[in-house]
């Protein structure tokens, strides 16, 4: 997970670490994946800042729910003609 995270070969990350161990390991995995979730971070604080967009967007999913089981119940009629 860390050499993913840090965009690095698994046992290049094992060389840089060599003799620092299991402790070093920790540190990086922790700076890394932390490191690759802060945007996702910032973007969620940005959404959740911003309840206008949030109703917004719940209402169209909402529609679109509502859409896809009308499609669902005409299916699931076809099909029970069919049998």
């Amino acid at each position: 997970m860390t050499a993913l995270c840090e965009g690095v070969d698994p046992s290049l990350l094992a060389e840089r670490i060599g003799a620092d161990g299991a402790a070093e390991l920790k540190r990086r995995a922790t700076d890394a994946v932390n490191e690759r979730l802060r945007p996702i971070w910032t973007r969620r604080a940005e959404l959740i800042g911003d309840r206008t967009s949030l109703r917004r967007s719940r209402a169209t999913s909402a529609l679109r729910v509502r859409s896809h089981e009308r499609t669902l119940a005409v299916v699931g009629e076809a099909l029970h003609t069919l049998s």
